[in-house]
């Protein structure tokens, strides 16, 4: 299709405007509206480029603002106020007790076994290969006589009264038994007899020498016996010995050995026990 020249585009804007204006005067505006407003009223339908609402006002407040307070200049601090000390109160508050603290209960220990005291006996039993057990007993320069008169003065200027006996811990016991049960004597039950001399006159006790001894079996009467002196010079030695250090001090002692072997000589001829088994009883008698 060819384009309209200027010309003609002219003349067809005319014509139609000609064939507007006739049918407005064709047809007046029977409602009385003049024809300038229903012009405006024509052309008003056209379609406006639409405008964004204008956003609604938010109406004032009449709270009024409280006015920004003007800064006061910081004072200069003041000094605290001496506090004026209480007097005393005369009863004194007792302390609150401070609760002990918890704890886990300890593990109960058994309690050790405390031995008892080493005494000096007089007697115990020993055990025979037939015919029940016998007793070793100690006798004082007579036979028959279990309470001693031998009497001799310790360092400290007191007089003391001299006993032999058996140490009572079960080891010294076991042991003295044990020499006897070696010994195998049968036929009956034996006893043990040791008699304890106070000044014999026994030609083999030369006077050098702190122990002397003697013994023999009486098959008569089942019984072995077993005599022993111990000179008075060696019971003051056995007497300091034990006002120093108690019994085992005197265990210790330079004629204990001897005294040991000349007692059980004569149950069974072979060394004497290796352990203390015979024990001293000194009694203050002023």
């Amino acid at each position: 299709m060819n384009r309209l020249k200027t010309p003609q585009i002219v003349t067809l804007l005319a014509a139609l405007v000609v064939i507007a204006s006739l049918v407005f005067l064709r047809f007046p505006n029977r409602s009385g509206a003049r024809p300038d407003v229903v012009a405006q009223a024509a052309r008003a339908t056209r379609t406006p480029t639409p405008v964004p609402p204008t956003p609604t006002p938010v109406p004032a407040t009449n709270t009024p603002v409280p006015p920004t307070p003007t800064p006061v200049p910081p004072t200069a601090t003041p000094e605290p106020a001496t506090p004026t000390p209480e007097p005393a109160t005369a009863t004194p508050v007792p302390p609150t007790a401070t609760a002990a603290p918890t704890q886990r209960p300890a593990t109960a220990v058994p309690p050790t076994a405390v031995p008892a005291p080493v005494q000096v006996l007089s007697s115990i039993e020993l055990p025979n290969i037939e015919g029940g057990n016998g007793l070793a007993v100690i006798n004082y320069e007579d036979w028959g006589v279990t309470e001693s008169a031998y009497y001799v003065t310790g360092s400290d200027g007191h007089r003391y009264r001299c006993e032999l006996g058996f140490l009572s811990n079960p080891a010294s016991v076991q042991r003295a038994q044990d020499y006897w049960s070696w010994a195998q004597r049968g036929g009956g039950a034996w006893n043990w007899i040791i008699r304890m001399r106070y000044k014999p006159s026994w030609t083999g006790c030369p006077g050098d020498r702190a122990i002397c001894y003697e013994g023999r079996d009486n098959n008569a009467q089942m019984q072995v016996n077993s005599e022993i002196y111990i000179k008075d010079w060696a019971w003051q030695s056995l007497l300091n010995d034990h006002l120093a250090g108690g019994w085992t001090a005197t265990t210790r002692n330079t004629h204990y050995g001897e005294i040991q072997r000349g007692i059980f000589r004569f149950v069974i001829n072979i060394d004497p026990p290796d352990i203390p088994v015979i024990g001293f009883r000194f009694t203050r008698v002023d």
